[in-house]
């Protein structure tokens, strides 16, 4: 009798341990899910792999500092339903406090590998499918 009751119970231990989907990537590393991006031109292509790789994630320090910071939009992505589209942005104006405060499911500070501070804002859209738009705001 014991024979059969330790395989029976092992199995009902499988739900704990194994997962049914992997967890949440993080929004800086690289999009697992997706195909190659599409690009516009070759260029586009060499342009944005050369800021991404440069790209590190930094937590805001959280000063009392008042001074507004200007970002612009360098790199907007879009993916969705497994499909990767990445653009140059369209240069419009972000403009926040110094070390804001921001929403953790949002996005994200970093800094690009010339030493500008920059902001990563994500909206994920609920739907069946991984529906997630990315842009890249980086300080004048």
């Amino acid at each position: 009798m014991m024979h059969t009751l330790l395989p029976a119970s092992l199995l009902l231990l499988v739900p704990f341990i194994g997962h049914a989907q992997d967890t949440l990537p993080n929004v800086m590393a690289d999009h697992a899910y997706f195909g190659p991006a599409r690009y516009a031109n070759a260029t586009d292509s060499a342009d944005f792999s050369h800021f991404r790789n440069g790209l590190r994630s930094v937590h805001p320090t959280g000063t009392k500092d008042t001074t507004k910071v200007q970002y612009r939009m360098v790199w907007r992505e879009d993916q969705h339903g497994g499909l990767w589209s990445v653009s140059r942005g369209d240069s419009s104006v972000w403009q926040a406090r110094e070390y804001e405060s921001l929403d953790p499911f949002m996005g994200g500070p970093f800094v690009t590998a010339d030493g500008r501070r920059g902001v990563l804002v994500v909206h994920e859209i609920p739907c069946g499918l991984i529906c997630r738009n990315a842009w890249y705001y980086v300080e004048e």
